[in-house]
Parts: C-alpha cells; structure tokens; sequence
C-alpha cells in the first residue's frame, strides 16, 4: 500500500527535479515577481555545484555505526542488502550489473571466508514501480555463477524496500535467539537498515561498506562537478527522508538508530 506513494514522495522531494520544477515555474507563471523563482533555481544549482552538502549530511550517516574492531571470533551468519543492482541493465542486456556500492555483495565474499561455517543470507525483491522480471537476488546469484562462488546462500527476492528485508528475511531465516549476525550495506544505508532489523526484533550486528563520505575538506571541496555533488546530496537527503518517514510509519525502533 505504502510502496508507491513513498516512491512519487522521494522522486518530489529530489533536489534536482525540485529546481528544475521551481526554474520551469518562474518561466511560465504569469506573476510580476517570478524572476525570484527563476533565480531560486539558478543560485541553488551554483550552490549545489560549488558547495559539498552531500558529503556533510552523509558524514553522520556513515559515521554513525563502524565496522567491528575487533572482529567476532565467530558468527551464525552474514546478512547482506539488495541496493547495489542494476535491474534495468541486467535485464536488458543478460548480465549482471550494478552500481557504485557494489562492495556490499563483494563484502559476502570475504566474510564467507573470514567465517568459513556461517550461514550467508541475500535480501532483494525489485524496487522498481514498474516491476521487473529479474528481483536484485536473480542478480548476485548470477554473479556467484558466474565468478564461481558455489557456497550455499539464502536468497529472500520478494521485499520492495528495507523494512520488508528484515521482516522477510527473518521470517525465511529464523535465526535463533541470540545469535550473532553480521548486517551488511552501504554505511549511509546503516542506521536505516539496523533501526529495521531491531524493530522486526532481529539483533543483528553492523559490518557497514561501501563508504562515499570522507572528513576531509580537501577532498571535498577538490572534487568539483554538479554530477557528483547532486549523487551525495540525493543519496544523502534519500537517507535522512526515510528515517524520518520510517520513524513516523513506526518501522524503525528510533528517529536516528545507533549502536
């Protein structure tokens, strides 16, 4: 029910498409003062461009839970998020593809061999309003084909979003009480994803990866280009509007999990 209104809510409230739609605005509306709507979207373009926003609203986010030090000796599994698959592609063209967190499904790989007798676990449906046939689980278990990864791995292809991971894959898993089970995903995807996992009462302890924020203003201010700033900032604002939104539909165990 939720799915698709939470989907067109995330899409409006993208920066990108918020400045077109506010710059499109001040051309067409026939009011006297609407260079000031044009100008909004001129001035937040150059904002966006010149300034790391992105980068300080994802410092929290990935900073928020760290990879554990030390490691456990030992772990009843490794859970690891869909999020890093490319449906579109991959159907399109027959083969696996995926985006830049792609280190969530390598992480599997080298966990599974840090801890040679844990359970491995993929969650994944499809995301995609539309629908696809491939789910993002159709996608890793090909790449394991492929690369020649033959350990056994619980595949979940039916959630549409995070909360649907854990309810989905704790009901398909049951793992038993108390014990320890690594959490795998983007570490701006982290305190989202644990907030999830606890409210479905699964404890689950956070390995997060594929990290795209770094406390350094010479990196983020040498890094220039409206591309990559406009993917932090709506990686970033995604992340924060859903655990708001989350907290709110009571699918979260707090506004701003922790460790």
């Amino acid at each position: 029910m939720l799915f698709i209104p939470m989907k067109l809510v995330a899409l409006a409230l993208d920066p990108g498409f918020l400045l077109v739609f506010i710059g499109v605005a001040g051309m067409l509306i026939p009011w006297r003062r609407r260079r000031i709507l044009t100008a909004i979207s001129v001035y937040g373009f150059a904002a966006i461009a010149i300034l790391p926003f992105g980068q300080w609203m994802l410092l929290p986010l990935e900073h928020r839970f760290a990879i554990p030090s030390p490691p456990p000796e030992q772990v009843a599994g490794v859970i690891v998020l869909g999020g890093a698959e490319e449906l579109d592609f991959s159907d399109a063209y027959g083969v696996p593809s995926f985006n830049a967190t792609m280190e969530t499904v390598t992480t599997m790989i080298t966990l599974a061999r840090r801890y040679p007798g844990a359970k491995l676990a993929f969650t994944g449906g499809s995301g995609n309003i539309a629908g696809k046939k491939l789910s993002e689980a159709d996608i890793v278990a090909h790449l394991f084909r492929d690369v020649g990864f033959d350990q056994p791995v619980i595949y979940e292809d039916r959630s549409r979003d995070t909360y649907e991971n854990a309810v989905l894959l704790k009901r398909l898993v049951q793992p038993a009480p108390g014990s320890t089970w690594l959490l795998v995903t983007a570490a701006n995807h982290m305190p989202r994803s644990i907030g999830c996992f606890r409210q479905a009462g699964w404890r689950v302890l956070a390995w997060p990866t594929a990290f795209k924020a770094v406390d350094d203003w010479s990196y983020q201010f040498g890094h220039l280009g409206m591309a990559g700033r406009f993917g932090d900032l709506e990686t970033a604002l995604h992340e924060w509007q859903g655990l708001v939104v989350y907290w709110l539909l009571g699918r979260t165990n707090a506004l701003f999990p922790g460790p």
